[in-house]
Order: C-alpha cells, then sequence, then structure tokens
C-alpha cells in the first residue's frame, strides 16, 4: 500500500513534469513556428 503522502509528491512530480514540457513545447514553437 502506498502512502497518500507519497501520491501527492508524485502527482506534485508529475504537474512540474507536465509545466516543464509545456514551457518547453511553448520555447520550441517559439524558435521553430511550424503553424
Amino acid at each position: 500500500i502506498i502512502p497518500v503522502k507519497k501520491i501527492g509528491r508524485t502527482s506534485l512530480f508529475l504537474r512540474q513534469d507536465v509545466e516543464t514540457l509545456k514551457k518547453e513545447l511553448e520555447a520550441n514553437q517559439k524558435y521553430r513556428p511550424n503553424k
């Protein structure tokens, strides 16, 4: 059984990863305007 604290931390880490991925995608769009 995984403690709730670990689940919360993992969710926070996942959210941070998603935010960083979004920032990287935005930067890529700025450097590479494909649209």
